[in-house]
């Protein structure tokens, strides 16, 4: 049972079919707001690229700053529940490549993260 006063569940209804409650849309802001966020995309674009290239960042930040690129550039991987046996998804394999920059704990969690997304539904390892 909602928790409210008993005037206030007397005014809950639900709309009627095919009625809605926001009768005007999006605000008018909202599209301003997408406007200048698509204006700024580009130098979002060149930030994340920056990091990705910059070998002082942590490991987080690189695979994060990839992963929003490649989600950006390709679309948001599905989940292997959606995925059916029919699809053809193309194997992307990625190899870590350490160097004297970072720590062996650095490339550990670098590889265990690479690992996770190196899987293949089709289960071939070329």
């Amino acid at each position: 049972m909602p928790n409210g006063s008993p005037a206030q569940l007397r005014n809950l209804r639900p709309y009627a079919k095919g009625q809605t409650g926001n009768h005007s849309g999006r605000p008018p802001k909202y599209h301003d707001v997408l406007r200048a966020a698509r204006l700024a995309s580009p130098d979002a674009v060149r930030v994340l690229r920056q990091c990705i290239g910059d070998p002082e960042a942590p490991w987080a930040a690189r695979v994060r700053a990839a992963e929003l690129i490649l989600d950006r550039a390709f679309g948001k991987p599905k989940e292997p529940s959606e995925l059916r046996a029919e699809t053809s998804i193309p194997a992307l394999r990625i190899e870590f490549v350490s160097t004297s920059q970072h720590t062996e704990r650095e490339a550990i969690e670098g590889q265990r993260v690479i690992d996770a997304l190196s899987f293949d539904p089709q289960g071939d390892e070329s």
